[in-house]
């Protein structure tokens, strides 16, 4: 799996959280052949879109640090293969798996759901809360979520039909 940072929203404005929730979201992108969705939240409560906002926004409002230059929300995406779609169609109960082991481990609010959009891979989009529950920042160093990235990976490889979503982390760029 490709695990991959969109990038932060760094505005508490209800419309700036509203259009990533929204995007996230979009019904159009959510369902899988069956019409299904596979939502997992972690810290949040309801199904309700708009009250995912007012509790990101209550989150926000309760860090302990002051730095100009912050995120309200991180954007994630979780990536697989497009080899390992038909397996993951099959088994809705791994990608509900592996959204919560993401999120266990992020221990921020946040939300992830599953994009099956009609064409493309597989993925997982997830928006983290930029504070903690305890008000501290959740950022990553580099480093820091090169590990968060090895274990996800290790944890992925519990089913082995995933095999196509194996990434070596440890392999180096080449420059041309």
């Amino acid at each position: 799996m490709i695990i991959k940072s969109i990038g932060g929203h760094s505005s508490s404005k209800r419309s700036n959280i509203k259009g990533l929730i929204d995007y996230v979201y979009d019904h159009s992108k959510i369902k899988d052949q069956n019409g299904n969705i596979c939502v997992s939240k972690h810290y949040l409560r309801s199904f309700d879109t708009e009250k995912w906002i007012d509790q990101f926004i209550i989150n926000d409002s309760k860090k302990t640090f002051n730095y100009s230059k912050r995120n309200v929300l991180r954007h994630e995406v979780i990536s697989f293969s497009r080899d390992s779609t038909p397996f993951l169609l099959k088994n809705r109960e791994v990608l509900k798996a592996i959204q919560k082991e993401y999120l266990k481990h992020r221990n921020s609010p946040g939300i992830a759901v599953v994009h099956y959009e009609e064409g493309k891979h597989i993925h997982i989009h997830c928006v983290i809360a930029g504070v903690n529950i305890d008000g501290s920042s959740n950022r990553l160093s580099k480093t820091a979520f090169k590990n968060f990235k090895l274990e996800m990976e290790e944890f992925q490889k519990q089913w082995t039909e995933l095999y196509h979503s194996e990434i070596d982390h440890d392999q180096r760029k080449k420059k041309e």
